[in-house]
């Protein structure tokens, strides 16, 4: 996640990805149901239909909003800046490279 918010792949463009990540999963997990059921050794008696995306009975789909990947980016970042701030101040004055996430110098 750090990686794309770096590169300018938002919360909300992540959450897009993951949600069309977990659709092609449950693409791939009815296409391989049903080609289980055109297998000779299976019954078709009493087979049930793959359920939608959003059956909370037995899929339940989800994916996370875009405001939970934001919340989950900044609290690891915040859990991290106190290992910036100290990585920036052992840096002698010449040596005035540092991480800017937190406008720290």
């Amino acid at each position: 996640m750090s990686s794309c918010f770096a590169t300018r792949l938002g919360p909300g463009s992540f959450a897009k990805v993951m949600s069309e990540m977990a659709y092609l999963r449950h693409a791939d997990l009815e296409h391989y149901y049903l080609a289980k059921l055109d297998t000779p050794n299976v019954s078709l008696d009493g087979r049930k239909s793959f359920s939608a995306f959003t059956d909370k009975a037995r899929y339940a789909g989800t994916v996370p909003s875009s405001t939970y990947l934001a919340d989950i980016f900044v609290d690891h970042i915040t859990s991290l800046q106190p290992f910036y701030d100290r990585i920036t101040a052992s840096y002698s004055a010449t040596h005035t490279k540092g991480d800017h996430t937190f406008n720290v110098c």
